[in-house]
C-alpha cells in the first residue's frame, strides 16, 4: 500500500494531528517490530553443489522498539516463543527490557500482546487523556484490533 495517495493522505493526516493537539517532538513516539534469530554463530554447514538455501535456523523472537525524534525511549519488548517467562530468558537484554510471551510455538504480536506493549507505552511516556502522545505505526494486524484502539484512546 505503500504508493503516492497513501503517502500523501499519511502526512495530511498528521500535519493536521500536530496542529491540532500542538504536539511537541518529545511527545510523538514510533514503534516498529522486527524478527530475529538468537542464533548469531553458524556452525560449519556441508551441502550438497547447487543447494539453494542452506543454514541454520533458530527460534525466531520478536522484539518491539518504540522511540522518538528526541532519543526518549520506552523500555524493548522482547516477544518469546514460551508458554511461561522465565528470568533466565532475559539475561543480556537491555536493562529495563520487557518479556512477553505469546506462546510455546510462536512469538508473533498478536492483539493481546500488542494491548500490553500499549500498557507498557502508557506506563513510561505518562500519556493520558490530558497529555497525549501520537504512536506512529505501520498497520499490522495485531496494531487494528478493537481492544487496542479503544485502549488508546
Amino acid at each position: 500500500m505503500f504508493n503516492k495517495t497513501n503517502v500523501m493522505e499519511f502526512f495530511d493526516n498528521y500535519e493536521r494531528a500536530l496542529k491540532s493537539w500542538k504536539f511537541t517532538a518529545d511527545r510523538v513516539y514510533n514503534i516498529d517490530e522486527t524478527g530475529e534469530s538468537p542464533v548469531v554463530h553458524t556452525p560449519n554447514i556441508v551441502a550438497q553443489t547447487g543447494t539453494k538455501q542452506v543454514g541454520v535456523r533458530g527460534t525466531m523472537i520478536t522484539v518491539c522498539m518504540i522511540i522518538n525524534s528526541v532519543s526518549n525511549t520506552v523500555p524493548t519488548v522482547v516477544i518469546l516463543p514460551r508458554a511461561r517467562l522465565h528470568d533466565s530468558l532475559m539475561l543480556g537484554v537491555p536493562p529495563g527490557s520487557m518479556g512477553l510471551v505469546n506462546s510455546p510455538h510462536s512469538s508473533w504480536i498478536t492483539g493481546p500482546v500488542f494491548l500490553k506493549i500499549l500498557e507498557c507505552v502508557k506506563k513510561h511516556t505518562r500519556s493520558s487523556k490530558e497529555d497525549h502522545i501520537i504512536l506512529l505505526m505501520d498497520n499490522h494486524e495485531s496494531h487494528c484490533t478493537l481492544v487496542s484502539i479503544l485502549y488508546a484512546r
